[in-house]
């Protein structure tokens, strides 16, 4: 995800989300972008298609985290409207 640009992202994630809907699914509320690969955008797009979870910040996935967070998260976090979920937690 974080590769494109958010408009890109939006349309993306409302495809999906459009997808899932057509094929009888209830409208999702939660995302993980692919390979961890998400940004601060990526949480605008969620937030702009009504997804309001998130579970792409893996500290240990280098693509995406530190587009996320430049200090790291490991708990619970808002980000933009949406909330995140970390998959991963270090001490």
């Amino acid at each position: 995800m974080s590769d494109y640009e958010m408009e890109k992202q939006t349309q993306q994630v409302e495809e999906g989300k459009e997808l899932l809907i057509r094929y009888g699914c209830e409208p999702p509320i939660a995302f993980r972008a692919g390979n961890f690969a998400a940004d601060r955008n990526t949480f605008r797009a969620l937030k702009g298609n009504g997804i309001s979870m998130d579970s792409s910040y893996n500290a240990s996935a280098s693509k995406g985290a530190g587009k996320i967070s430049e200090t790291g998260i490991n708990d619970l976090t808002e980000f933009d409207g949406v909330w995140e979920f970390p998959v991963t937690n270090f001490i």
